[in-house]
């Protein structure tokens, strides 16, 4: 209360609405609350949570000292819409979510706008790098393809089981699996730096004092002598013509200044690592690794940290960042002038927030693909989504004011009811699962005949 203005993450805020120490914040407090990013207001989403909140107060208990909200997005999307009428329905539904009384879009100012929306520019090539052998050691099979998002979940879930069943065997083997799929990912762009990682990975195995792990200990030797046979391949194979595209769609000029967007972390610092080398003054910008399989910025030898990345770009040391999704939002450089999404594509409401990072007028915005995956069909149809949602809250805008409300109040009431139910339904089937039938699993950990404990106690140093 002694502050006049809070800025917060939305969990913090919901931490405070629903505070288990009793004292409980009252979000009638607030006389304005800015929603930044208010698409993510679906099903479990922290937004959603905190309106449910406020509708309640609002609907049920008929409060009145609420406050006003201002709700901001760069694209409300479809979410998957294949009909107009669908596009239209998912408007209402996060209107209703967010209590709008109306939804406001540039009008008086569209060819300011316009003048900061590059037209987009397409370009092709392909690589494919192979791995089955480690296969052979696991029982279950993935029905996903290597270098596939379902692929990588899959390795996920058998480093999850094997650590269930205090299998170590198993758990290697997705370890190595993850490398092989990394360096399949890396090798999309060099594939020089895709032998490398394998390389160090094998280096750092080598090193391991563990004779558990003989399963792959004994074939580990046959890998790298495989890796030593395709190392002449490798650095004599032709430069990824992917490369030569990219450098063509970057702006050439020393005021030139633009975002290179990455599908992972490891292709971001891959990508970092052949424009420094070809001169360019660039650097990478990435978030923290949840599965420690990569470092991030702030743990990478040598790495300034995110914020005094996002400085030297600001101020013109750096012109290039190579980002993963981190940086699509809250990026803010009015200087910058291109974005370039390299084998990246997501939705609609994604590509319209990566296209807004570049806040200079006479922007280019590039997609650089690679021939036969379907990122360029996919960017297309997002294309023809994100006109189909202009259509669908043009049509929203036209409606009578009463209509549009009238609808709004039907759309919040049952958004209550049905987050009650599921409320009620979460609560019930929290009571049945006792602390005590909860079990831990460490995928790293040594256990020597179930002896191993740790204590929680306070007083224990």
């Amino acid at each position: 209360r002694q502050c006049d203005v809070l800025i917060c993450t939305a969990q913090i805020l919901e931490n405070s609405l629903c505070n288990l120490d009793n004292e409980v914040l009252d979000i009638g407090v607030f006389t304005l609350l800015i929603i930044d990013e208010c698409h993510h207001i679906q099903k479990e989403a922290v937004y959603n949570k905190i309106m449910y909140r406020y509708l309640e107060d609002k609907l049920k208990r008929q409060k009145k000292n609420l406050p006003q909200i201002l709700r901001l997005t760069a694209s409300p999307g479809v979410v998957g819409a294949k009909k107009q009428k669908q596009a239209v329905t998912h408007i209402f539904k996060i209107c209703a979510n967010l209590d709008a009384n109306s939804i406001k879009t540039v009008q008086d100012h569209k060819h300011e706008l316009q003048k900061t929306e590059g037209a987009q520019e397409e370009h092709g090539g392909h690589r494919r790098y192979l791995m089955n052998n480690i296969h052979a050691h696991i029982q279950e099979r993935s029905n996903s393809e290597f270098g596939s998002q379902g692929y990588e979940q899959w390795i996920v879930e058998q480093e999850n089981a094997g650590a269930m069943d205090t299998n170590r065997d198993l758990r290697a083997c997705a370890l190595h699996l993850r490398k092989y799929n990394d360096a399949l990912l890396i090798s999309t762009i060099r594939m020089v730096d895709a032998f490398n990682h394998l390389q160090n990975f094998y280096v750092e195995e080598g090193k391991k004092e563990d004779n558990k792990d003989n399963l792959l200990r004994d074939t580990i030797s046959i890998y790298v002598l495989h890796l030593e046979a395709a190392a002449h391949l490798v650095f004599k194979s032709k430069e990824n013509p992917n490369l030569e595209t990219l450098q063509e769609a970057v702006p050439q000029g020393f005021r030139s200044r633009g975002i290179i967007f990455t599908k992972t972390r490891q292709s971001a610092q891959t990508l970092w690592q052949y424009l420094k080398a070809a001169g360019m003054r660039a650097h990478f910008l990435i978030g923290a690794d949840h599965s420690n399989q990569l470092k991030h910025m702030t743990q990478v030898s040598g790495s300034p940290c995110m914020l005094l990345v996002y400085q030297k770009f600001r101020t013109g040391q750096l012109n290039q960042l190579v980002s993963t999704t981190v940086a699509e939002k809250g990026l803010d450089i009015k200087e910058c002038n291109f974005v370039i999404r390299y084998s990246l594509v997501t939705n609609e409401t994604a590509m319209a927030r990566a296209r807004g990072r570049a806040r200079a007028e006479d922007i280019t915005y590039s997609l650089v693909a690679m021939e036969g995956t379907g990122v360029v069909e996919r960017e297309n149809t997002n294309i023809y989504r994100e006109t189909m949602m202009h259509k669908a809250i043009e049509t929203v805008q036209s409606m009578k004011r009463d209509d549009y409300l009238k609808k709004v109040n039907v759309e919040s009431r049952e958004t209550i009811h049905e987050r009650g139910t599921k409320e009620r339904q979460k609560k019930i089937k929290s009571k049945t699962v006792q602390a005590r039938d909860v079990i831990f699993h460490c995928q790293h950990c040594r256990i020597i005949n179930d002896m191993h404990h740790v204590n929680v106690q306070e007083n224990f140093k």
